[in-house]
Parts: structure tokens; C-alpha cells; sequence
């Protein structure tokens, strides 16, 4: 956790140094935040990623590779729960910044999501790794489309927590 959280602190100190601006700026959030705009688009991206995340996996499962899907839950579980919330919150609020309010504006959605989802190679999972694509290609969409980070935090936060919670009440 220690190592995950250093890592976080690395990722968000980059767009503080580099970019222009006042810290929100900065950060990667837009000036003016249209609060229950961006809260329903973020509503429908969260949907949009649960589908995306399914239907990745169910391919997964019918190419008979029921091991790499299940490994990221594996794991996961190893971690007590509070340490993976933990991460996953601070995570999604970085890895936003990050990878879209920083790399994406600096590069493209398909070099910002490609970085995305190789950064999830920790977990040595395939899947996670196609499925993290998918989810980078959507989040990184759904920047574009509001302009700053504030809805793919919120679609990212929440897709994180319905992800572990359904992967506890699995167990």
C-alpha cells in the first residue's frame, strides 16, 4: 500500500510541476464544474464501464480463459479490504488526473489509454489489462466530452467500488 500510494504521489506531483494555471487548472478540472451536469454524465459513463467490464470478461470466460480473469480478484483478496479502498479511491482521483487531465491533453485518447491499461499489468492479468483498455478508452471519452476530470473521477471512483464490492460478496 505504502509503494501504491508513493506511486500516486509521483503521478499527481507531474501535472502539478508541469502544466500551467491555478492547481485546479492544473489538476486537470475545468474552471466552472456544471455539478449535476457532470454528475449524470458521470452516472451514465459508470454504466457504460460496468457493460464495457461484463462484456470483457464474459469473452474472456468463453475463450476458456476462466484463470486470467479470475486472477485480478485473486490478487485482491490477499489485501485486507480497507487497504484496497484505500488505494482504489486515491487511485481513481490520480490515475484521472493523470492519464486524462495531463497525458491525454499532452498526447491522445488512444496513448493516454494504452499507458492506462499497461499501468494495470501488476496484476498479470490479461484481461485486466484489455478490460483497463476499454475502461481508459471510455473515461478518456468521456474527458473529451466534459472537457475536465471532475465526471471521470466520479465514473471511475464508482465503477471501482461496484467492481470490488461485487468481487467480495463473491467470495
Amino acid at each position: 500500500m505504502i509503494t501504491s500510494i508513493a506511486l500516486y504521489a509521483i503521478l499527481l506531483s507531474i501535472p502539478l510541476y508541469l502544466n500551467k494555471g491555478t492547481i485546479i487548472q492544473r489538476l486537470g478540472f475545468k474552471d466552472n464544474i456544471e455539478i449535476k451536469r457532470e454528475t449524470a454524465i458521470a452516472l451514465i459513463f459508470i454504466v457504460a464501464l460496468l457493460i464495457a467490464s461484463i462484456i470483457v470478461s464474459l469473452v474472456f470466460y468463453q475463450l476458456g480463459m476462466h484463470e486470467d480473469v479470475q486472477r485480478t480478484a485473486e490478487v485482491l483478496k490477499q489485501i485486507p479490504l480497507y487497504q484496497v479502498l484505500i488505494v482504489l479511491l486515491i487511485g481513481s482521483f490520480v490515475e484521472e488526473v493523470f492519464f486524462r487531465g495531463f497525458l491525454q491533453k499532452r498526447t491522445n485518447l488512444w496513448i493516454a489509454s494504452i499507458l492506462f491499461a499497461l499501468s494495470h499489468i501488476i496484476y498479470l492479468s490479461f484481461t485486466q489489462v484489455v478490460g483497463t483498455l476499454a475502461l481508459g478508452l471510455l473515461l478518456g471519452y468521456q474527458y473529451e466530452k466534459t472537457g475536465g476530470v471532475y465526471s471521470p473521477i466520479l465514473s471511475h471512483t464508482f465503477y471501482n467500488l461496484i467492481a470490488v464490492t461485487a468481487m467480495y460478496l463473491t467470495i
